[in-house]
């Protein structure tokens, strides 16, 4: 492993946990300070930080003549793409037809809606109104890509060149678990 490989895994493993609690902190505090514009400004600052820190695992690979597939960013046409792209598209049917019952059932919504409020400190963080919910299907999108990227490829990669497969993703998850721990 090389000091630059190294020094991304420490940045990526251990700063984006310190991180996502300081930018929690930093919400916390604008939200009692009773900043009317609290949620988007986290929105905006959680995707700048994710896709910064994705531009820093990428350009760390990059310079280092690593190729993007050692961590799973490849694309080959085969039956297991194809049966992942079935099931993909299976799911994504399943999903608007959940989504089109709770339209229309206002008791399935209101289930759904508790289950969500239920937690102080999902509460906080779920939009409020259309900008912040546009704003909030793109920190979705942002930390969908992203996250796979630096946890379940970058950090994973990079510790499995020194330990077995299976301690990288325990350790990854354990990276993940405190970054989302707030």
């Amino acid at each position: 492993m090389t000091a630059l490989i190294l020094l991304v895994l420490l940045v990526t493993a251990v700063g984006i946990p310190l991180i996502s609690l300081w930018l929690d902190r930093r919400f916390e505090r604008n939200l009692e300070a009773g900043n009317a514009d609290a949620r988007l400004m986290s929105y905006k600052d959680v995707m700048i930080f994710l896709w910064s820190m994705t531009a820093i695992v990428l350009a760390g690979l990059f310079v280092s003549n690593i190729p993007f597939a050692a961590i799973g960013l490849h694309f080959s046409f085969s039956q297991s793409v194809l049966i992942g792209l079935g099931v993909t598209v299976i799911l994504l049917v399943v999903m608007v037809m959940q989504h089109l019952h709770l339209l229309k059932s206002p008791e399935a919504m209101a289930d759904v809606e508790a289950t969500f409020t239920g937690s102080e400190g999902i509460r906080r963080f779920m939009p409020r109104n259309e900008t912040e919910y546009n704003r909030f299907n793109l920190v979705s999108i942002t930390a969908g890509i992203t996250e796979e990227i630096i946890f379940r490829g970058y950090i994973i990669w990079a510790l499995s060149l020194v330990m077995p497969i299976w301690v990288a993703a325990v350790l990854s998850l354990v990276s993940f678990v405190a970054a989302h721990a707030y």
